[in-house]
């Protein structure tokens, strides 16, 4: 933080607000089951006031549907997904606002000589700081400047997509937070456009993307691309316990949920809780639940026993074909199937 010059210590000034701040302390457990600390100075940004610390907050993010795209477009042109890590993103993010922070305990410890010479001293913010309101506006709108500036053009239709052409080839840059998403046909261009943002950002390299808004990536020896959600299913199974038995569809063909019932009731949000949970599956990666989790949801005010089972259902055959995937081929022609009615339901038809 000091060397990258986040703040300098001035004397408090009368009548104006100083931010609050604390340490954060997680545990995290690595890949291989090794356990490393880390710590993290944050702001308490609630302690912000607007329009004297803050402005802009807004900071848009990749969309799923954009990355699906992009996904499908890297199959279809042979193209490679490459993903690297920008280390402390927000800390490169310049201030836009005059922001004062109280200085938390243990933080000139060990250089005494920061704050010597000072009555009442504080921090004067010339960078962003994680918990910041405007932290991810600031960051995102000082990465943007940096892409253009290296001759990327910006998608009218996503704001975080930026693309570029380099000797007929393209090179595409989709941004979430402080991932970025590269799509490349040519190591050279890859290697270039790592090379730029290596002088402006430290960033750390994780190869050809893996994982991505909780979907798993992956490549087939023929070169087409797949992503399913292996992991967050398996997630979900340690946190609601299913019903434990084979089942072949979603949900039970005979029976009439729509109808009325005398089953028990169930707490909303837990019945929430357990289809939001599925529905995050549906739209990303496994649309063949997709009614289902469209029909159960229209239960969600008054939830019954009946529906819960149905949803717990859901979640079994979720288990039960855990290694579905979507992958995307080369073929040019693509052929969908609707079959839609909301005529039978016998409250609304």
């Amino acid at each position: 933080l000091k060397e990258n010059g986040t703040w300098h210590v001035v004397e408090r000034r009368p009548n104006k607000n100083a931010v609050k701040m604390k340490w954060v302390f997680k545990k995290k457990v690595n890949a291989d089951g090794s356990i490393r600390f880390k710590t993290r100075l944050v702001v308490k940004g609630y302690s912000q006031i607007e329009g004297e610390d803050y402005f802009n907050t807004h900071a848009p993010t990749l969309s799923l549907g954009s990355l699906r795209i992009l996904i499908a477009l890297a199959s279809r042109f042979k193209m490679i997904l490459h993903n690297i890590d920008i280390k402390t993103a927000f800390l490169y993010g310049m201030i836009d606002a005059d922001i004062t922070c109280e200085i938390p305990d243990g933080l000139f410890e060990f250089d005494p000589e920061d704050v010597e010479g000072f009555v009442d001293p504080v921090l004067q913010m010339e960078k962003a700081l994680y918990g910041l309101k405007q932290a991810g506006y600031v960051w995102l709108r000082t990465y943007m400047c940096s892409l253009k500036s290296w001759g990327f053009k910006q998608c009218q239709t996503d704001p975080c997509i930026f693309v570029k052409t380099i000797n007929g080839k393209k090179l595409i840059v989709a941004v979430y937070v402080d991932d970025t998403i590269i799509l490349h046909e040519s190591n050279a261009d890859l290697r270039w456009l790592l090379s730029h943002i290596g002088k402006h950002y430290k960033f750390h390299d994780e190869g050809e993307l893996t994982w991505a808004l909780g979907m798993e990536v992956g490549r087939t020896p023929s070169g087409h691309y797949w992503i399913g959600q292996q992991r967050y299913i398996k997630k979900m199974m340690q946190l609601v316990e299913p019903i434990r038995k084979k089942v072949t569809t979603p949900l039970q063909a005979s029976l009439r949920l729509d109808l009325p019932c005398d089953s028990p009731t169930i707490d909303p949000s837990t019945y929430k809780r357990l289809l939001g949970s599925i529905l995050y599956v549906a739209v990303a990666t496994r649309p063949d639940i997709a009614f289902a989790c469209s029909h159960l949801a229209r239960f969600s005010t008054d939830p019954r026993s009946v529906h819960y089972e149905q949803a717990l259902r859901v979640l079994q055959f979720l288990v039960n074909t855990v290694d579905f995937v979507i992958t995307y081929d080369r073929d040019e022609d693509f052929v969908g199937f609707a079959d839609a009615s909301f005529g039978n339901c016998r409250k609304t038809g």
